[in-house]
């Protein structure tokens, strides 16, 4: 099993969810009634994208965490944090975590773009808001 995926912190990556992961705390929500940056009770919809820089390390025990710059195509900027990464499958670009199961690949930025400098990076967090939803999806099941 792989333990993190090889982009250095500060990398602009594409961030995509494929689907939910095996047994999701947490069900993803769906395009009908998700509303992107508001209050929501589900996860990000499935086959949601974002782009920005990663601002941790990809590995197991950690969460995906990126500077946003784009989502859905849109020009979005703000902070996404995943919940905790359970497993990763390098050769294959994927991190499953505790709700979803994300494809991440290395883009070039857009104009005009920088990476962020250490002081605009985010506190790390130790705690993880989780709600259940009783909405049912298809399963993913990462192959390691």
């Amino acid at each position: 099993m792989d333990n993190s995926l090889p982009f250095p912190i500060g990398s602009f990556v594409s961030v995509t969810k494929l689907s939910a992961s095996r047994n999701p705390v947490t069900r993803p929500g769906n395009w009908e009634t998700y509303v992107p940056g508001g209050d929501n009770i589900d996860s990000l919809p499935v086959d949601y994208t974002m782009k920005g820089f990663l601002t941790e390390i990809v590995q197991v025990g950690e969460c995906i965490r990126l500077d946003r710059t784009e989502r859905n195509g849109i020009t979005a900027e703000g902070e996404f944090t995943s919940t905790i990464i359970v497993r990763i499958n390098a050769a294959g670009s994927l991190a499953e975590t505790f709700n979803s199961v994300y494809f991440i690949t290395r883009t070039d930025p857009p104009g005009g773009h920088a990476p962020p400098t250490a002081t605009e990076l985010p506190p790390a967090q130790s705690e993880h808001a989780i709600v259940a939803s009783p909405e049912p999806q298809k399963e993913y099941q990462l192959k390691i």
